[in-house]
């Protein structure tokens, strides 16, 4: 008998709220270490873990997510399938820390400073550690054991938060941040032996290679397509730390980072929905894909609309209020970056990845833009500067992600009448305008405040009047207003919305 999956809302609202608690765990690094650390220190802190992010991104090659592909439609091969993926990343991990290691002029290569260097031993490590442990949420999300992955979340940046912090106050040096590292990867790799243990008794006891060779042809134009994902996400850092200064390239990665929460839902959301869409493609269900995608884009714009205009009035005051004035000059930055904040609602890797037909498109559409990317950031970089190169990336990102949405859509051979699922989002930006001009004036009004008054008080009264906003409007649904209701009778004894009967 096939046992019913657990609903999508159920298993979202684990990783969700796993996420939030480890956003709010995380956020302490960066405010605390800008506060220990000068401007040189924090550049070479962040290209150290620039190059170690992208060889966590990369070297994977889409290995660990064929679980979502594979586990959901698997019953007997299970434990071959995560062998493959352990053997896979042990192997890589291994020869990619081994070869920093023992050739530390590859990072001279990668970063034309030297500053990375001294610290090749510790990097290789931390490499061939982190890559290994980092299949451990991704794992028990596809075996849809929300529950441990939720788990694995708290728990890994708890520890990261603690282990980081306290080797960076009591050492103060750089390198105090690697040994935690080193120390949280040792950890988190125990933890995922456990896990696989468990959960698939026995896995390490057989490896077939065709089942190997099968997985490999899965995975090899995902990966490549992540391979050119990651180049592009991580390319113009590395442009930039070529032609710049690192506390330049200190100022230009603070602008350009990932914001804080803001892809936490988005990434909860697409954890959950690779393992279902996968399973419903197996059944034919299109048109339930159909509806779970466009639903996903209508949640996803409703908080990531407002926080881009949010963040385009109230900038410079987060900036200040969380980097320190010192970093006050990166807000040219994160302004662009907050342009790609809309577009991130539209997902496509649940539907890309379960329609493994459509994998070499993606592929092709990924390494057009990172050609365009590179084309533009050289060539713009000596005229408008650093500038220059984060404009040339925003362009390339929103070129790819509109073509691969409207690619999406045609596998799901949506019509004009499933648009009306996200009609909303036109409501939620007209709110946000409207919030933004309350918080402008605001800002005219208190023009010798505080930025951290100014932030706290702003934001508040943006949230304030864009609630109201679509509430009037009529961009909540009565399901969503039931939940506000749940979380604020907890936590404020209040009810915000009146629902009628």
């Amino acid at each position: 008998m096939s046992r019913n999956p657990p609903s999508i809302t159920f298993q979202t609202v684990w990783l969700l709220a796993a996420r939030i608690a480890a956003f709010f765990m995380t956020i302490v690094l960066p405010v605390t270490l800008v506060r220990i650390f000068d401007k040189t220190q924090i550049g070479v802190y962040r290209q150290i873990f620039l190059v170690i992010g992208t060889a966590c991104n990369i070297l994977p090659m889409g290995f660990t997510l064929s679980a979502f592909y594979y586990l959901p439609r698997e019953t007997k091969r299970r434990g071959l399938i995560v062998m493959n993926i352990v053997v896979f990343l042990a192997g890589v991990g291994m020869l990619c820390g081994g070869a920093i290691a023992l050739f530390p002029q590859i990072l001279n290569r990668i970063v034309n400073n030297g500053a990375l260097a001294p610290y090749a031993g510790w990097i290789g490590l931390t490499i061939f550690l982190w890559l290994f442990s980092g299949m451990l949420e991704n794992i028990a999300t596809a075996n849809e054991d929300v529950r441990s992955s939720a788990a694995f979340i708290v728990f890994a940046q708890l520890s990261k938060t603690i282990l980081i912090l306290a080797f960076g106050l009591i050492f103060r040096s750089v390198v105090a941040l690697l040994y935690a590292a080193v120390v949280q990867g040792t950890i988190e790799s125990l933890m995922l032996l456990w896990y696989l243990r468990k959960a698939f008794p026995g896995f390490w006891r057989h490896f077939e290679f065709s089942v190997f060779r099968e997985q490999t042809s899965y995975v090899a134009p995902l990966g490549l397509a992540g391979f050119a994902y990651t180049a592009q996400s991580d390319l113009h850092s590395y442009i930039v730390a070529e032609n710049f200064s690192v506390e330049n390239y200190a100022i230009y990665s603070i602008g350009s980072s990932q914001l804080p929460l803001i892809n936490t839902m988005r990434d909860a959301l697409v954890s959950v929905l690779l393992a279902r869409i996968s399973s419903l493609q197996q059944q034919g269900e299109t048109d339930q894909i159909r509806v779970l995608m466009l639903r996903a884009v209508r949640k996803l714009s409703a908080m990531y609309i407002p926080v881009a205009v949010c963040l385009f009035v109230l900038g410079r005051e987060f900036l200040i209020t969380v980097y320190t004035a010192k970093f006050a000059s990166s807000l040219p930055f994160l302004m662009l970056n907050a342009l790609l904040l809309p577009l991130a609602g539209m997902i496509t890797d649940p539907v890309l990845r379960a329609y493994a037909a459509y994998r070499y498109v993606t592929l092709k559409v990924r390494l057009v833009m990172l050609v365009v990317l590179i084309i533009l950031a050289l060539s713009s970089i000596h005229y408008l500067g650093m500038i220059g190169v984060m404009g040339a990336y925003v362009f390339s990102v929103t070129a790819e992600r509109l073509l691969l949405f409207r690619l999406t859509m045609r596998i799901l051979n949506a019509t004009w009448d499933d648009w009306k699922v996200v009609r909303d989002v036109w409501k939620y930006l007209a709110s946000a305008v409207v919030a933004g001009f309350a918080v402008l004036a605001l800002k005219a009004a208190l023009p010798n405040a505080k930025p951290q008054l100014i932030l706290c008080v702003g934001a508040a009264l943006f949230s304030v009047i864009y609630m109201a906003a679509i509430n009037l409007s009529g961009a909540i649904e009565d399901d969503e207003r039931r939940m506000i209701n749940r979380v604020t009778a907890r936590y404020l004894r209040l009810n915000v919305f009146r629902i009628a009967d």
